[in-house]
């Protein structure tokens, strides 16, 4: 996990963090990560965002393998020099 909070004088703070996780289970048969972060930024407007990114995975241990994911993000999510 990871945060972050940034202050300029004057302005209204920008704040971001995040987690993620990888998990192996069953002798590493199953696997399941991702990560999520979060931001609340914005000087007139106060704005919350938010993007993720898990995967779900069969077979790491074998050769073959199945997958599935999902990636989005709301176009409000500010990771970028903390929303100022």
């Amino acid at each position: 996990m990871m945060a972050t909070n940034a202050a300029r004088t004057g302005e209204n703070p920008a704040t971001t963090g995040g987690v993620d996780w990888g998990l192996n289970m069953f002798n590493n048969m199953y696997s399941f990560n991702g990560q999520v972060a979060l931001s609340r930024t914005g000087q007139d407007a106060r704005k919350t965002g938010i993007g993720t990114d898990t995967g779900f995975q069969n077979g790491v241990a074998t050769i073959s393998a199945a997958t599935s994911g999902m990636k989005g993000s709301a176009r409000t999510l500010r990771s970028t020099a903390l929303g100022f």
